[in-house]
């Protein structure tokens, strides 16, 4: 399925929606603001219910909040297990995420590869910048720079590595 349009957010779309992402291992892609626009569909239902009442109108209000909260249940899920195969790859890749969740997509690659590297007992590897570097994000999901020329950083081995290959740095 291609990324979400904004004109398709609506009750018959978030149902089929939550159907894929039930009967699918994979995560369907969605732009980084679809769950912006579901709380904007489901504020217009709101309107729309206060301004003229009918049982029909309150139940799509209802039913479309269910299925809002439970498409995201499902994906948190899918999200969660997709961050142990992508460190454990060495992949990191949040494409087709919303943005709210690619910034927990990141922070649970980071709180894994924190713990991943305790449970090893990794040490850090302590490195010389050869260049100057932007912030960027490391192969096990953790931020790391921005660094100036002729800088020392401790950083993962799987950072160090990168750079190392990458010519960026030296091993001190």
């Amino acid at each position: 399925m291609e990324a979400v349009e904004a004109n398709y957010v609506n009750y018959d779309f978030l149902r089929n929606l939550l159907s894929q992402e039930r009967s699918q291992s994979g995560l369907e892609q969605l732009k980084e603001d679809f769950f912006l626009l579901c709380s904007s569909f489901v504020g217009v239902q709101e309107g729309v219910l206060k301004e003229s009442f009918s049982l029909e109108q309150a139940r799509v209000l209802e039913n479309s909040r269910k299925i809002v909260g439970e498409l995201k249940d499902v994906r948190l899920r899918k999200i969660l297990f997709k961050a142990f195969r992508d460190l454990d790859a060495n992949a990191v890749n949040s494409s087709g995420l919303a943005k709210e969740e690619k910034e927990f997509y990141r922070s649970i690659l980071s709180l894994l590869s924190q713990y991943k590297q305790k449970a090893l007992g990794e040490e850090k590897i302590k490195v010389k910048l050869l260049m100057d570097l932007p912030e960027m994000q490391s192969p096990d999901g953790v931020a790391f720079g921005p660094f100036q020329r002729g800088a020392v950083a401790t950083l993962s081995p799987a950072t160090a590595d990168l750079l190392l290959q990458k010519s960026a740095a030296e091993k001190i």
